[in-house]
């Protein structure tokens, strides 16, 4: 039988439970008809703090208090039978309009925990000493990376060879990016696997040891020229020896093609902004690659970006986009590379393709052992250290958290980004 989602109550008890049946039912009846009824419950948000559907939990905290600026009180349950209980009283989540409204707050001491914005980071030090509060910076685990368009019909040809993908990433600078641009907070990405946390288990020895191709200008240029190209630095290289041979510039770049392309980055991040900058500077004046910046907000950069180019139908109107978000690896937290660099994979926006990879990919998915899957995950990385699918950055973390020092059990934070406010012990 079905039951209409007027005729449900308002809230499931023990003595009124929610009928959910076992057909699906349409949009007011059966099992879809209570997935409406909750999705309406869902966005009312006046009556999240009220609503008795809302206060059925098996966690350690309810909610108190919640309003739609974005107040949310939580207290700790009773009924929660896990370990460990919570001691705080209460644990309440802030909104600011702004950046500069949180830091004002952390200024005077009145939050227990904050984020400070990356552009005050040079202060934080005063913030320790004058208020009592540490430093954590919160990484999830992921990389960071901006993607290179395979299929675009001007400059494709140029980034699938591997020597001129070689070339350019021996033209950035990772470390100094961090130490000059980052306050000395980030990692060096290495592959598509993290680097943190440190000792990461699912890094490879390779990708631990750094990166593949570090920054060497002279590698960059040697490649280049050993692959026909006359380097003019400063100015614009070109190809002066067209061909698919060893010592030729490869396929689909006619004689006397130059190395400009361009590079569609998220504007409003500073960081990314003054990496964007030195990296057209060294690509320039080393190398002669003239890589013309394309500031963009971000949700033009992802809207642009995502067009599901394909060899059968290429994407012309960018080259290289740089969100600077990166990837994050989750709920999938195996960083196998299936969603990424799969042929047809959403998130694979230049299309990336190549059968060795395929097939190192499959290996991570199919493999029958715990000692087998860490094999083939190893061989699959190290592959993608080597090939650069994507043009790898430095990795900021996601949040660069300021907690008072007497707070303890929220260091280290979780990479997976969930919070643990049970932990939480104010000494």
């Amino acid at each position: 039988t079905a039951t209409s989602a007027a005729s449900l109550p308002s809230i499931c008890t023990s003595t009124a439970p929610c009928y959910v049946p076992s057909k699906p039912g349409t949009a007011t009846t059966g099992a879809l008809g209570v997935a409406q009824f909750l999705n309406t419950q869902s966005q009312d948000l006046t009556t999240y703090a009220t609503n008795p559907l809302w206060k059925v939990v098996d966690g350690p905290f309810k909610l108190s208090q919640f309003t739609t600026s974005g107040f949310v009180k939580l207290v700790p349950s009773k009924d929660y039978s896990g370990s460990p209980k919570p001691t705080i009283r209460a644990f309440e989540e802030l909104p600011f309009t702004t950046d500069t409204a949180e830091f004002n707050a952390l200024e005077t001491g009145s939050l227990t925990i904050g984020y400070i914005p990356s552009q005050d980071l040079r202060v934080r030090k005063s913030l320790e000493k004058s208020e009592g509060y540490s430093f954590s910076p919160w990484y999830d685990y992921g990389f960071t990376m901006a993607r290179y368009n395979f299929t675009n019909p001007t400059v494709g040809p140029i980034l699938s060879q591997l020597y001129f993908r070689q070339a350019m990433q021996s033209l950035i600078n990772q470390p100094e990016y961090v130490k000059e641009f980052d306050n000395d907070v980030g990692t060096i990405t290495n592959g598509p696997v993290p680097t943190y946390p440190p000792g990461n288990p699912d890094e490879s020895p390779l990708e631990a040891k750094g990166s593949v191709y570090p920054y060497d200008p002279t590698k960059a240029v040697k490649l280049l020229k050993d692959n026909g190209w006359t380097v003019v630095p400063g100015g614009s290289s070109y190809c002066s020896k067209p061909g698919t041979g060893p010592s030729e510039c490869g396929a689909n770049i006619r004689k006397g093609e130059t190395a400009d392309l361009t590079e569609l980055y998220a504007s409003g991040i500073v960081e990314l902004t003054d990496e964007m900058t030195a990296l057209q500077s060294s690509f320039s004046q080393v190398a002669g690659i003239k890589l013309q910046l394309n500031p963009a907000p971000f949700s033009v950069v992802i809207s642009t970006t995502h067009g599901h180019c394909t060899t059968a139908h290429p994407c012309s109107d960018w080259e290289i986009g740089a969100d600077g978000a990166g990837w994050t690896y989750g709920p999938d937290f195996l960083p196998t590379g299936d969603e990424l660099f799969l042929p047809g994979a959403g998130p694979n926006l230049g299309d990336y393709v190549s059968a060795t990879d395929d097939a190192n990919i499959e290996l991570t998915i199919t493999a029958k052992t715990k000692k087998a899957e860490i094999a083939a995950l190893f061989q699959y990385e190290d592959y993608l250290a080597r090939q650069l699918p994507d043009q790898y950055l430095p990795t900021l973390p996601l949040q660069f958290t300021m907690y008072k020092t007497k707070l303890k059990g929220l260091v280290p934070q979780d990479v997976f980004d969930i919070i643990y406010p049970q932990d939480y012990r104010l000494g």
